[in-house]
């Protein structure tokens, strides 16, 4: 796990967005030289192939403040919370602490098969991940993450 976030940018960032636009947005206004960005999500919509165009877009303009609101009310059914890895103390938190949830290590494992990829120079830091047929078998085990061709 060390390993994997070694590669990783110093800002991490999760959460759902609601357009193609506010994510294209939120992620120039702390995107940096260098940095991967790993997004995931659904190729079928119609705005997903304008999501590289977009953010280059804003990238390239003056950083403004976000004019971005919270569509949906929080809800008292889940919480997250931020770890600073190098000193495992908890540093930020929203929402019920005490909320059991089953997350398991879909991004983890995710992150591990792009990585490897990129590392192997079998796929380009600016392309779409694709899942092979490795991955879709190996998806097709218990408890593991499904995907589809």
């Amino acid at each position: 796990m060390s390993y994997c976030l070694k590669h990783l940018s110093e800002i991490k960032v999760l959460g759902v967005y609601t357009s193609v636009n506010q994510l294209a947005q939120v992620t120039a206004a702390i995107l940096k030289n260098e940095d991967n960005i790993l997004i995931k999500g659904n190729e079928s919509s119609k705005e997903w192939s304008l999501l590289q165009d977009l953010i280059i877009k804003y990238a390239a303009q003056p950083i403004e403040s976000l004019n971005i609101k919270d569509v949906m009310p929080p809800s008292e059914g889940y919480g997250a919370t931020t770890f600073n890895m190098k000193v495992g103390r908890k540093v930020a938190q929203y929402g019920n602490q005490y909320v059991t949830q089953n997350q398991g290590a879909d991004s983890l494992l995710i992150m591990h098969r792009v990585l490897n990829l990129l590392f192997a120079e079998k796929s380009h830091r600016s392309q779409t991940f694709t899942p092979d047929n490795e991955a879709i078998t190996a998806s097709q085990l218990k408890n593991a993450i499904p995907l589809k061709k």
